[in-house]
């Protein structure tokens, strides 16, 4: 058995399954593990949405385009001249998938591995971190999920404090497992920061 790590499919449907048949996934042994973005930007959302919910060795944590696809079909944003979702949003399975996908955690743990789609505050340990995305899932996932999904739509995203609570702090959680890069020497987000 093996474990496979892949990040931001972004809907590139052909793409991901060339890669899996270069590293010979086996789905009846393997485990493969999706670093959120599933959605998105490549051609085929749909196509990796349907197969994705349907495989039984497959752990995914959410990203900011899956979080923008829940937020368009709960019309808290209008939709970006660059999306490639609609086939999603129109297809007669979407209510299925959507819930698949708003039942995927923001984080996964296992033994000394920690997953998330873009980063952690640091001064956070592993289980400050797995404590607020189970709370932050809770809220996405249940009764009063579309408010809380509004809420991660406004501006600031990210603006961590110690004493923030509630769905503030969940909020700003969820925000930065979804889109923190990196943190500047004073403790402020660098949003635009893109790699060295």
């Amino acid at each position: 058995m093996a474990t496979y790590v892949i990040g931001d499919i972004h809907g590139c449907w052909q793409t991901l399954q060339r890669l899996l048949a270069r590293i010979e996934w086996n789905p009846t042994v393997d485990e493969l593990w999706l670093v959120g973005d599933l959605v998105n930007r490549g051609p085929a959302s749909l196509e990796v949405l349907r197969w994705a919910a349907n495989q039984q060795r497959l752990v995914a944590v959410l990203g900011n385009h899956d979080l923008h696809l829940l937020a368009r079909a709960e019309g808290l944003v209008d939709g970006r001249s660059e999306d490639m979702i609609d086939e999603v949003l129109d297809a007669p399975d979407r209510d299925h998938l959507l819930a698949w996908l708003r039942a995927r955690p923001f984080i996964h743990v296992r033994d000394d591995v920690v997953m998330v789609h873009a980063g952690l505050w640091p001064g956070w340990d592993v289980e400050d971190a797995a404590g607020l995305a189970l709370g932050a899932s809770d809220r996405l996932a249940g009764p009063g999920g579309h408010e809380f999904l509004s809420r991660l739509n406004t501006k600031p995203r990210i603006k961590w404090r110690t004493d923030l609570e509630g769905d503030d702090r969940l909020a700003a959680a969820a925000a930065i497992f979804t889109r923190l890069r990196v943190v500047r020497s004073d403790g402020r987000p660098k949003l635009d920061f893109t790699g060295p």
